[in-house]
């Protein structure tokens, strides 16, 4: 049996507004604290995100971000989470 905190971070394609914007989504004891979107896509080289991720084109604003019906029945979240370009701090250690 697993005892204690679990943080995890996951960079993952997120659709909010119908666009779809390439995120790190902070997971805290199995519910999302934050949707953080990237402001600057790698576009060069081997990497060509602009082809499919919008940037991010609001740094200080904060939007709701509504749950998609699965996401909201494994975590049992039925609020909307935080959009933001952000930053969380657990002990010390920087998301």
């Amino acid at each position: 049996m697993c005892v204690g905190v679990i943080r995890v971070q996951r960079d993952r394609p997120v659709i909010h507004k119908n666009v779809i914007y390439n995120c790190r989504v902070i997971i805290h004891n199995r519910k999302i604290l934050l949707i953080r979107p990237k402001m600057w896509l790698a576009n060069d080289g081997n990497y060509r995100e602009l082809r499919y991720f919008t940037p991010w084109m609001k740094p200080h604003q904060w939007e709701d971000h509504y749950l998609p019906r699965i996401v909201q029945a494994v975590t049992g979240q039925v609020r909307q989470n935080p959009f933001v370009l952000g930053l969380l701090l657990f002990g010390g250690a920087r998301f």
